[in-house]
């Protein structure tokens, strides 16, 4: 399997796809391509002896949210599963693609039933690529987009909401690996996040709670 050849269909079909009308243009692209290499990040420190899963467990990720769009009627799943049947038939083997559609299927019903390692692979790799630096940038993207300011972007990282959605994720995470990466993406954010808060005040103090 050739995975240039997949970027370069990635590129051609979701480079300019909004998924969300408060995110740019392109984040499956973007998003695609981190969950792929996070997906295989995930894979050599799990399962190290499993190799052979990586062309279809990239292929999966990348393509995985290509059937999200803002003003779809379609649940996104089947949709980006119906979708990357077309875009890669003639491109992957037939079994290949049987695969990489079913991963696509079934990577936000998670813990709805026993999943082979591709499949949990995938599911995590897609939570952790939201946490970080990356929640970060889609908070910001998101208060700018819906015309709030920074004081709403600080105040979002100690909302219920925030809290709620962090425990969520968390709890369906597959692999005790993947709750550490999540938990220190997590406490990243919430770092920057009350550094922002006292910045957003014109404060210093934090520099003085840095050195302590």
């Amino acid at each position: 399997m050739d995975r240039e050849q997949l970027l370069d269909i990635a590129r051609r079909e979701m480079a300019q796809q909004v998924s969300h009308q408060e995110r740019e243009p392109g984040w499956v692209l973007r998003h695609g391509s981190g969950t792929a290499r996070l997906a295989l990040e995930l894979r050599k420190a799990l399962l190290p002896a499993d190799g052979d899963i990586d062309d279809t467990l990239y292929a999966a990720a990348l393509f995985h949210d290509c059937g999200k769009y803002a003003d779809a009627h379609q649940a996104h799943a089947q949709a980006g599963s119906q979708r990357a049947r077309q875009l890669l038939a003639g491109v992957v083997q037939a079994q290949e693609l049987d695969v990489i559609c079913h991963a696509i299927l079934v990577h936000d019903k998670r813990k709805a039933q026993p999943y082979t390692q591709l499949e949990y692979l995938l599911q995590d790799a897609d939570i952790l690529d939201h946490m970080g630096s990356i929640e970060i940038w889609l908070n910001f993207n998101y208060s700018a987009r819906t015309g709030r300011d920074a004081a709403f972007s600080a105040e979002f990282y100690e909302s219920r909401e925030f809290r709620d959605m962090t425990d969520m994720n968390r709890s369906l995470l597959n692999y005790s690996q993947s709750v550490i990466a999540f938990q220190e993406k997590l406490e990243f954010a919430l770092l920057f996040a009350e550094r922002f808060r006292r910045e957003c005040d014109g404060r210093l103090d934090y520099l003085v709670a840095h050195r302590q």
